[in-house]
Formats: structure tokens, C-alpha cells, sequence
């Protein structure tokens, strides 16, 4: 009996102390953070700044009506702006498990600009009687030296984040891989072999550059870290193995190649491996160049006789000629969001840097300067 009377004591207490509690109040939305000005392509930070006068711990889900969502911390999701869309809705959903759940939606104008599609890189005599590098906006203006030197610079290669330029040089009385930072400055010397070392191309994270070399008699890919360290040869037969164009996700390496007698676009693994030819004709093939999701390559060829950017699948199917002119075009480079290619030619009597859809349309001169302007580079910031 006394057990039964404490326990009813006991419930009484706290009904009681129930009775006296206010109602749970639900939590309130104050904003939804978002930069001022959003792009096609970006990476958008999505924050939420909510409070519930409760205490109750939140819990948060986003909605996009457009483009990719994946979460950076608890409050914080990261979205992936589509490279074709104008504008977008944003929606959070704030609940803390208590009351029904609160939203908050935000209509967002995506900017189309210059800043989302990076700057082009470049040689050019337009200074002096040898090339030096150049870097200009995407649209032609803006044109900057970075390069001042007694003699060439050239074959500029942006880092995957925008920061840093490698580069071919010649001021050492010898054909070196060099770097320097995007605005000219912090030169330093990677290579240094008696021998020629150019065309240099970075990986995806920045930690390697493959690049070609004559040091071990053959023309051939080796590979070296960032710093210069670590240089490791990557092919070894008795064609020529040039111009490497590393592959997005960093497992493949595009390079040309007259291993079998003539010349054509090749892939391997990264650590040279798994060698395949992808293009094959009697004409030459060379330059190879990566789209930024990894699903084509642009290329040079003369297969036509006279040389054209042509675009291909990455496992060499359906290759389709973009440029269709008696000219000579060559050197194709691509924007960063693979709308767009870069290219030199000389269709003006002397070599600009031009610009053209990725399927060919609408190509335009960027450059016009009676200089020979050649071997673009499109940054990816």
C-alpha cells in the first residue's frame, strides 16, 4: 500500500508541473545566406541563420530547383550551379522535432561573366622579337605581360586552381620547365637538365606536372611533383611521345604519338600504363586536349590537309572537325565550363589567339594584333 501511494504522490507532482508549462514554441527562420552574386558553374556556400527560443536542438533540409546539393556541415550545404541555368529556387526546411517544420524560400538570379570562365593564357611577340607570356580576360581585354625576359617564354599551363602558371623558358641558355604565380611574380625553376624539357601539364590536384624531355635520348613523358622533385619517366619506346593532357579525375594521360609510324592521339594511365590509340588516319593527330567533365578531347589534325581542331569522345569515338577553314588552326584549349575552345590560327595572315563554341559556332578573333599570338592556356577559376 505504501508503494502504491508514493508512486500516485509522485504522478500527481507532475501532471502538476505540466499543467504549468507554456506551449512549445516552433523555430523562427531569420535569413538564408548566399553570396551577393552567383554564376553559372560556381560552388555556392548555402547557409540558414534560425533560433528556436526553446533550447531544442535543429535540424535543417535544403531544396534546389536546379543543380546539386551535398552538405558541408550541419547548417551549411554546398550547391553545384548549373552551367545553363539563369535562375534558381531555395528552399530550407528548419524543424526541431517538436513542432511542424519551418521554411523559407529565396529566389536567386544566376550572373553570366567574365569571372566564371577564368582568363586565357598565351604567348606573344607583340613586345619583342621572342615570345613572352601573356594573360587576358575571355572576351580579348584586359591583355597583361607577365613574362620580361631576355629571351622565350612560352607554352603557358595553368594550375587547376588559378594560382600558378608553369611554363617553358629559355633564359637559362637551355629549354627548362619553369612556374611562376598567376600575376608574373615567384619565378622558379623546376627542371634542370642539359637536355630539353616542355610542354607541361598539371594534374587535377595540383601535385604533379607531367611534361616531354629529350634527357634520356628518345622524346618522351615523364612526370615530376609540383616542386620538381620526384621526376619519373612515364613512356619509353622509340617514337616520339609528346604534348600530354592530363585527364580531370587524374587517372589518364591523353599525349600524340608516331609509335606506329604515324601519328595519332594516345591514353594511358597515369603511371604510364595501359597504353590505347584513339585516333588513327593517315594524316597527323596531335595536341590533345581534355574537356572539363573528362567525356572529350579536342585535337589538332591535318587528316583534312591542312591543320583543324577537331573534337572527339574519350575513347575515340565520333571525331568531328569544329573548324572547317583553309586556315591553319591548332593548339585547342578548353573554357572552364566546356562550353568553349580556345584556339590559335593564322586565318588572318598571322596567329591569333580565337574563340569557339564547343561545337564549332561562332568563332571569333580575340587578340587582333599584328604579333604572332599562340599557344592559349584557359585558367579553370
Amino acid at each position: 500500500m505504501l508503494k502504491f501511494v508514493l508512486i500516485l504522490i509522485v504522478g500527481l507532482m507532475l501532471v502538476g508541473c505540466r499543467s504549468d508549462e507554456q506551449p512549445n514554441k516552433p523555430p523562427v527562420i531569420d535569413r538564408i545566406v548566399i553570396p551577393s552574386e552567383v554564376h553559372q558553374g560556381d560552388e555556392v556556400e548555402l547557409q540558414v541563420v534560425a533560433h528556436d527560443v526553446d533550447g531544442d536542438p535543429l535540424t535543417y533540409t535544403w531544396e534546389v530547383d536546379t543543380g546539386k546539393l551535398r552538405s558541408k556541415t550541419t547548417d551549411i550545404e554546398l550547391w553545384e550551379v548549373p552551367k545553363d541555368a539563369d535562375s534558381a529556387k531555395i528552399t530550407v526546411h528548419v524543424n526541431d522535432g517538436i513542432n511542424p517544420r519551418v521554411s523559407h524560400s529565396i529566389d536567386v538570379e544566376i550572373q553570366v561573366g567574365v569571372e566564371a570562365q577564368g582568363r586565357i593564357a598565351f604567348e606573344s611577340t607583340r613586345d619583342e622579337s621572342y615570345p613572352e607570356i601573356y594573360v587576358m580576360d575571355a572576351d580579348g581585354g584586359n591583355v597583361q605581360r607577365l613574362t620580361n625576359n631576355t629571351d622565350s617564354d612560352g607554352q603557358p599551363s595553368w594550375s587547376p586552381d588559378g594560382q600558378r602558371i608553369a611554363f617553358v623558358s629559355h633564359r637559362d641558355g637551355n629549354f627548362e620547365i619553369h612556374v611562376m604565380d598567376a600575376d608574373g611574380g615567384n619565378v622558379q625553376r623546376l627542371t634542370n637538365h642539359r637536355d630539353m624539357d616542355y610542354a607541361p601539364s598539371w594534374s587535377f590536384d595540383g601535385r604533379r606536372i607531367a611534361f616531354v624531355s629529350r634527357r634520356d635520348g628518345g622524346t618522351e613523358i615523364y612526370v615530376m611533383d609540383a616542386d620538381g622533385g620526384n621526376v619519373q619517366r612515364l613512356t619509353k619506346n622509340s617514337g616520339h611521345d609528346l604534348y600530354p593532357s592530363w585527364s580531370p579525375d587524374g587517372r589518364r594521360i591523353a599525349f600524340e604519338s608516331e609509335r606506329d609510324r604515324n601519328w595519332g592521339i594516345y591514353v594511358m594511365d597515369a603511371d604510364g600504363g595501359n597504353v590505347q590509340r584513339l585516333s588513327n588516319n593517315s594524316g597527323y593527330d596531335g595536341y590533345p586536349s581534355w574537356s572539363p567533365d573528362g567525356q572529350r578531347i579536342a585535337f589538332q589534325s591535318n587528316r583534312d590537309w591542312n591543320a583543324e581542331i577537331y573534337v572527339m569522345n574519350a575513347d575515340g569515338s565520333d571525331q568531328q572537325n569544329l573548324t572547317n577553314n583553309p586556315a591553319w588552326d591548332a593548339d585547342p584549349s578548353w573554357s572552364p565550363d566546356g562550353q568553349q575552345i580556345a584556339f590559335q590560327s593564322n586565318r588572318d595572315w598571322n596567329a591569333e589567339i580565337y574563340v569557339m563554341n564547343a561545337d564549332g559556332s561562332d568563332q571569333q578573333n580575340l587578340t587582333n594584333n599584328p604579333a604572332s599570338d599562340l599557344n592559349p592556356s584557359w585558367s579553370g577559376d
